[in-house]
């Protein structure tokens, strides 16, 4: 008969057991029993409690603090901007088919994607490689698709300039695309937002003002 069958098996096991491993096993106990409490008193997911209390390597970062710097790195240009993705082929076609980007040679990396060129920037696009950045995609996505427009024109989007506002409008609306029309702003900007298939935002404008100005050249 097994010991896991009667007191009397799991006393006998207990008492063959090294008392340091006892004692390690139920100080262990206690730690989750205060654990558990807490979260239940909090009523927090585990994973909120994990990512406060986790020791992050960046959380003393100078970047985070500093108010200025000693020089400037020796930057020569902008090269890329790169967007994880949950799907490739619906990331190419919205930035292909939409936006107007073109398709360029990509390297054979170990990860699906596309590497996109138009209006003098490069747009790379990556599938997320792994379940978990696929779920953190997934999430972020349903975050921005419900938040997202809270936060918009001031929220993170690429731009792009239009001498036809009220084409691409028009477009959007064929496509049925979720949008909203903001401005004329204090730089005299009428623009139009949006959002990628994975939530990122995109705006697009009829003007911005030259670097020396802070208004919109007369049109």
């Amino acid at each position: 008969r097994s010991h896991f069958g009667s007191s009397s098996g799991l006393s006998a096991m207990s008492s063959s057991l090294n008392p340091a491993c006892l004692a390690v096993g139920a100080a262990a106990g206690a730690v989750a029993t205060v654990l558990v409490l807490r979260l239940v008193q909090r009523q927090r997911p585990l994973s909120d409690y994990i990512r406060q209390h986790a020791v992050r390597p960046d959380a003393r970062h100078p970047a985070r603090t500093r108010t200025s710097y000693p020089q400037t790195l020796p930057i020569t240009s902008i090269e890329h901007t790169s967007l994880e993705v949950l799907d490739e082929e619906k990331a190419r076609c919205f930035y292909v088919g939409l936006l107007g980007f073109k398709e360029i040679v990509r390297p054979d990396f170990d990860t699906d994607g596309y590497w996109l060129q138009g209006f003098g920037i490069k747009v790379h696009v990556a599938k997320a490689p792994t379940a978990g950045r696929v779920r953190y995609r997934r999430e972020e996505a349903a975050r921005r698709e419900a938040k997202g427009w809270e936060g918009l024109p001031t929220g993170d989007h690429l731009a792009f300039l239009t001498d036809n506002l009220h084409g691409c409008e028009k477009i959007l609306q064929e496509a049925a695309i979720p949008h909203k029309k903001v401005g004329p702003g204090p730089q005299g900007a009428v623009q139009i937002f949006f959002f990628d298939p994975d939530g990122n935002a995109i705006e697009v404008g009829d003007c911005a003002p030259p670097v020396d100005s802070k208004h919109c050249a007369v049109r």
